[in-house]
């Protein structure tokens, strides 16, 4: 909380997430943005249901570590 002004900034919250990288799909190419060769990063179904549901068990935690 600022002092000055009395406004809360809002910070990002992060929890790891295990994915693996292959190449972008063709659906996704945006000339100048995602080009063909790009890599992009899919997260495992699993580890992202869990690190959701560990966060908003555990939010005061994570905001702590924000």
């Amino acid at each position: 909380k600022d002092k000055k002004t009395g406004k809360t900034k809002n910070r990002p919250h992060f929890a790891k997430v295990k994915y693996t990288m292959q190449p972008v799909q063709k659906d996704a190419v945006w000339k100048g943005v995602i080009e063909q060769d790009s890599m992009w990063c899919y997260p495992e179904q699993g580890s992202y249901k869990m690190r959701l549901r560990e966060v908003y068990k555990d939010y005061n935690r994570f905001k702590s570590q924000a």
